[in-house]
């Protein structure tokens, strides 16, 4: 698969700089998708939020997110924002955002009533009630979901737009 013959030639700088910006793409996406799934996976969490109807249309938008193919994403952000790491960034962005929101709010309907009730307990309001009974629940199990998406991401970047080629070191096919 790789041409090892002429590999004192290869540009290494520039393999090294390909590697470093697909774990940037990777990281930066998962970043970005963990920071806004953590809000909206409070607000698809049955009990967050009692209305059925909000809840059930905020779970078909986590849905639709997750039904989006990263590499699907990727050709239209290409279309829209150019050839760059920008465009993988926000299809995994995208596409992560969907996923962990989901599991977020399975996490936080999951999570036990009596640290909550006990919050509520003392006067808390229901803000601080989410912060101090929910949130360290739920925060070891949302962690290590965006960590697994953080290890899928960097596998997925790889082939995703980022603008750098490193195709001179590829054998070619056989006509």
């Amino acid at each position: 698969m790789v041409n090892w013959s002429q590999f004192a030639t290869w540009d290494h700088i520039e393999i090294l700089r390909s590697m470093l910006e697909i774990v940037t793409m990777a990281f930066l996406g998962t970043l970005l998708a963990s920071s806004v799934a953590l809000p909206l996976g409070f607000l698809g969490a049955r009990n967050v939020i009692p209305s059925t109807v909000f809840r059930f249309v905020t779970r078909r938008v986590f849905d639709v997110c997750r039904g989006l193919v990263q590499l699907i994403l990727a050709l239209v952000f290409v279309r829209a924002m150019g050839l760059g790491p920008i465009a993988g960034i926000l299809a995994i962005f995208v596409a992560d955002t969907g996923v962990l929101a989901k599991l977020y709010s399975e996490a936080i309907e999951n999570a036990e009533r009596g640290q909550i009730d006990g919050v509520r307990a003392v006067g808390a309001a229901k803000l601080t009630t989410l912060r101090l009974g929910v949130l360290p629940q739920v925060l070891p199990v949302m962690l290590s979901q965006a960590l697994y998406q953080l290890e899928s991401n960097s596998r997925d970047a790889a082939w995703l737009p980022s603008g750098r080629s490193t195709t001179p070191y590829v054998r070619q096919a056989c006509p």
